[in-house]
């Protein structure tokens, strides 16, 4: 008989519920397939014929080769069928009647290719829901392919999701009680065919269906030892924790089933194939085994001895003098002194919006090296941090925590800024003076000895003198005034208009000034362009590495939306926090989030490919596996990395490196001390530049690795990179920048990304973190916040390292 001008039917393989399988050659193709019919009772029958269909649809998605490949649906006479794979063997079924059970070598290996086939319709989201030995086939050479993909559904497909479906005796537990199939019950059906092919035996014998539900929900198959001796006790095991009745308490997954097979390791082998392996074979794969108790105490004591070490650093060490800056007044105070002084001088209190914060002093950077040794040099201890308070009759917007020198410009007539010391002394006023509707004949000139009793200067050692020294506003009145002794500022500038000061400013030796407004200029610079260019181009094969990893189904879109989830709520309570007052930030959060999410799935699936053994700690995390021994070794190591790097830094600044930079050191805490919300925000900062560095990197050494062909070259190529972007081109910071990329590219492939992440995190908290312990001081209770903070991480993590081990003492022999 040949069907539809092209197959010629041998003869009828079998018969099952979904339809009637027939062996016919491909006349057109010129090879043997099989022919699956649709009954005719059954044709009629929407739900089935739809079923029929998918099975097509669904398997056509599924290419690999322990499963059974369907070529084509037809149609003849009114019966529909689909032209599939033919195998020249038996199923299991048969082939358990007739021999019983198998020999443990063969039964491992045909256990390792049903686990490798399932795993891959796993990955594809397809759950097989009807997985029996009669749908395992074995080939001539003894090849296994699961078959008869009729009954699976999509793992997102809920409106299949509580239907019975189904052979019974395979089915698990909740899927008998009616609660839908998973991915674990999948596995609980492959446990049933294990034992099987192991013992010769059904786990579960019952007449009838509600005994068969009461059995699976009572009752423990008996241990497959007790059925036939010699069984590999890891086989028992991994056979009865498939087939447990908690479906929580059987492997998440069939990689991590694939892990615990002996000798088995899905990774090297998906790899080998050219495969990118899953997140759930990544996070499967990989060591569970917890640290030694010595290793995990050595890193424990390192990170509290380098953490004794900075703190000491800065309270009695290389840093102690920054102490002498004196920080007794807090911000609270320095406000309402700021608001007093305004008001005195003519400016409402009551605006409608105000920001402050304390900042290095930046024009007196170039002249660190002479502030510790010049005569009356104790004098400038307060002059090297500012408080800097503005207020604005409108609602400012500004990305205030994003840079630490940055302070929003006078924007709006009646917005003033006035600059204290850390003691509260004035240094400058600055406002946007308000422009009357009519001027009057005469003015009277202000009187500046108020301003100069804010700044605590005798108005009687000063003089008056003509300048030529012009203001940004309009003035009626301008004025220098110049010291009759010594010891004094170099000059202070003044400007008023119609009586009303907007310009006081105390001129040392150091100050750089700002002459003029500057004009945003139209004229772009070539390394603009250049910057701009790489901007698109970079953000153009995202999208493309992105679209493409979707169509071919590897991107881990669950994890892809957990760092999504993370992105946007810290972006949102740093809005919320203050740390970002513009509310274009709030509206742009959800395309920095879709960015996220974007970026993860272009990128993250190379990562895979190329270097698993990198995402394994990070997969587990983001499984919410957090108490695993490997995610907490990897986070207990990259807070060691970071202590390090820090205490590195502390090292070359000593040694007269960072001298002229010194500065640097005290930036993000003076963010921290500013305020406790920022002190958060800056956390969170913390963490969004951790997860974004770990990847761009990661990228970065991805891309050289494909241009390079070579993965020694690209990381010496990464390795120059990371020092140049680190050291800022200055010779001096070379070695610091080289240690860093050295050791950031090793912790990267030895440890995985999540060391890589803790360990910039780390750098940055502790650079933010407000070293300098004075119990009396305002920012203590930032202090001991973040070292609490820091205490739990890192404690969290050696918890978790040991894997259940003692802290103390050594483990018993039956443990």
């Amino acid at each position: 008989i040949i069907l539809a001008d092209r197959y010629r039917i041998i003869g009828l393989l079998g018969r099952g519920g979904m339809g009637e399988v027939y062996r016919a050659d491909d006349l057109k193709l010129g090879q043997p397939v099989a022919l699956k019919f649709l009954p005719p009772a059954l044709a009629e029958d929407s739900v089935r014929r739809e079923r029929f269909f998918a099975e097509v649809r669904i398997t056509r998605q599924l290419s690999h080769p322990n499963i059974c490949r369907v070529y084509d649906i037809g149609e003849v006479d009114g019966r529909h069928f689909l032209s599939m794979e033919y195998i020249d063997g038996e199923d299991l079924a048969s082939l358990m009647k007739r021999i019983g059970h198998l020999s443990n070598e063969k039964a491992l290996e045909i256990a390792r290719q049903i686990v490798a086939g399932l795993s891959v319709a796993h990955e594809r989201g397809v759950l097989h829901r009807d997985l029996k030995p009669a749908n395992i086939m074995l080939d001539g050479h003894g090849r296994v392919r699961i078959t008869d993909f009729g009954l699976a559904i999509a793992l997102e497909d809920e409106s299949q999701a509580e239907e019975i479906a189904g052979t019974p005796a395979y089915m698990a537990p909740e899927q008998l009680a009616g609660k839908g199939a998973t991915v674990r019950s999948d596995i609980y059906s492959l446990g049933l065919i294990l034992y099987e092919i192991y013992t010769g035996k059904k786990a579960f014998t019952a007449k009838t269906l509600a005994e068969l539900r009461e059995q699976k929900e009572t009752q423990t198959p008996r241990a497959p030892s007790e059925l036939r001796e010699g069984i590999d006790p890891v086989i028992e095991r991994v056979i009865q924790r498939c087939m447990e009745k908690d479906p929580n308490s059987r492997p998440a997954s069939v990689a991590q089933l694939a892990q615990a097979l002996p000798g088995g390791d899905p990774l090297a082998a998906a790899i080998a194939a050219g495969e990118t392996p899953s997140p759930e074979m990544v996070a499967a794969s990989g060591s569970r085994e917890a640290l030694q108790p010595g290793v995990a105490w050595g890193l424990l004591v390192f990170i509290i001895a380098g953490t004794l070490a900075i703190l000491w650093a800065f309270n009695y060490g290389f840093f102690s003098r920054l102490k002498e800056i004196p920080l007794e007044k807090p911000p609270e105070y320095l406000v309402e002194r700021a608001r007093q002084i305004a008001k005195k001088v003519g400016y409402s209190g009551n605006s409608a919006d105000s920001i402050y914060r304390f900042r290095p002093n930046n024009d007196l950077t170039s002249d660190i090296e002479n502030l510790f040794q010049a005569d009356g040099g104790n004098n400038r201890y307060s002059k090297l941090v500012h408080f800097i308070y503005l207020q604005s009759q409108t609602l400012l917007q500004h990305e205030w925590i994003l840079d630490p020198q940055s302070i929003p410009g006078l924007l709006h007539p009646g917005d003033v800024m006035i600059v204290l010391d850390t003691e509260g002394r004035l240094v400058s006023l600055q406002a946007f003076p308000i422009r009357e509707a009519s001027f009057p004949d005469t003015s009277r000139p202000f009187n500046w000895e108020t301003l100069f009793n804010e700044a605590e200067l005798d108005f009687s050692h000063w003089r008056q003198a003509d300048t030529q020294w012009k203001p940004l506003y309009y003035a009626d009145e301008v004025t220098s005034w110049f010291p009759e002794r010594a010891g004094l500022p170099d000059r202070i500038e003044t400007a008023a208009f119609q009586g009303k000061p907007f310009h006081f400013e105390i001129i040392y030796p150091w100050t750089k000034r700002q002459t003029e407004i500057s004009e945003p200029s139209m004229v772009r610079g070539p390394e603009e362009f250049v910057v701009l260019f790489i901007l698109i181009a970079s953000v153009g094969v995202t999208l493309f590495f992105a679209r493409r990893n979707l169509r071919l189904g590897r991107g881990d879109r669950r994890n892809a939306a957990r760092l999504t989830y993370i992105v946007v709520s810290a972006m949102i309570l740093i809005w919320i926090f203050g740390g970002f007052r513009s509310s274009l930030t709030l509206i742009l959060t959800p395309l920095f989030g879709g960015w996220s999410w974007i970026f993860y799935i272009a990128v993250e699936p190379y990562f895979r490919r190329r270097w698993p053994q990198i995402m394994v700690s990070w997969t587990r995390l983001f499984s919410k596996e957090w108490k695993d021994p490997l995610v907490g070794r990897d986070i207990l190591i990259g807070c060691g990395v970071g202590v390090f790097s820090y205490l590195f830094f502390i090292l070359f600044s000593f040694l007269g490196y960072y001298q002229s930079d010194v500065l640097r050191v005290f930036t993000y805490n003076l963010i921290a001390i500013s305020g406790f919300h920022l002190f958060v925000c800056l956390i969170l900062l913390s963490l969004l530049v951790s997860l974004a560095s770990s990847f761009i990197w990661g990228s970065i050494l991805l891309i050289m690795r494909v241009i390079l062909r070579s993965d020694k070259v690209a990381f010496g190529a990464v390795v120059l990179i990371m020092t140049i972007v680190i050291s800022g081109g200055n010779l001096l910071s070379i070695p610091i920048g080289l240690c860093a990329a050295g050791v950031s590219l090793f912790c990267l492939m030895r440890f995985g990304l999540l060391s890589v992440g803790i360990g910039v995190f780390t750098i940055m908290f502790w650079a933010g973190l407000p070293k300098f312990i004075n119990v009396s001081a305002f920012y203590s209770r930032h202090s001991y916040a973040a070292l609490a903070i820091f205490a739990a991480i890192v404690l969290s993590a050696f918890y978790a390292s040991l894997g259940g081990r003692p802290v103390f003492g050594t483990a018993k022999l039956d443990d």
